[in-house]
């Protein structure tokens, strides 16, 4: 019996000779695709468009309830599910099939926002003009307070009202073990506290 008691000490003692893994030797779990999604265009969204060269084609406009907006030449253009860089290519190729040669298409979201919570030093409502990550929406928020922790949670409501959420570490993205995050309409970020 007490072998087998010094036996098992042994065993406990050589397996903590190896040691912890280096946070370098971490992998970071890779984030839920509804995170790294890229924002789809939705119904309301006010988009400005630009054609480069072309200033009376350039406007705002707000998609209609069912996914549709007018241009000119175009009429009715569908956006609903599209990203803003697909949105570009649809409304290139469009105006190219016949009215302008080689047109350069920039379509931004406006009028959006986001918020941070939590441990920064100006948690607030921010303007979503563009696309803005994780870390250039903490820059916006003054950075992380002296209690501000490097844990963060990402909440996202999606298109259907389900809210979803996801616990992310800055220092895991700026080391470069986790892709950075880009933010969509209404999405919040909560800085945890620092557990000293």
């Amino acid at each position: 019996m007490v072998r087998r008691w010094i036996a098992g000490l042994c065993l406990l003692a050589a397996a903590g000779c190896q040691g912890l893994p280096t946070v370098s030797t971490l992998t970071a779990e890779p984030a839920p695709e509804w995170l790294q999604a890229e924002y789809q265009v939705h119904p309301n969204d006010q988009l400005e468009i630009a054609v480069w060269g072309q200033d009376d084609l350039s406007r705002t406009v707000r998609v209609r309830q069912d996914g549709t907006f007018p241009f000119p030449f175009l009429h009715e253009v569908s956006a609903r599910g599209y990203t803003l860089q697909e949105l570009e290519q649809v409304l290139a190729q469009e105006l190219a099939a016949g009215y302008l040669q080689e047109p350069l298409v920039t379509v931004k979201l406006i009028g959006q926002r986001f918020s941070i919570l939590g441990e920064v030093e100006r948690p607030g409502t921010y303007p979503l003009e563009g696309r803005v990550d994780l870390l250039a929406a903490l820059s916006m928020a003054g950075g992380l307070s002296k209690f501000g922790s490097p844990k963060v949670e990402m909440i996202r409501v999606l298109a259907d009202g389900q809210k979803l959420s996801y616990h992310l570490d800055i220092n895991a993205i700026l080391s470069g073990r986790h892709p950075t995050v880009l933010l969509h309409p209404h999405d919040t970020v909560v800085v945890k506290r620092r557990v000293f």
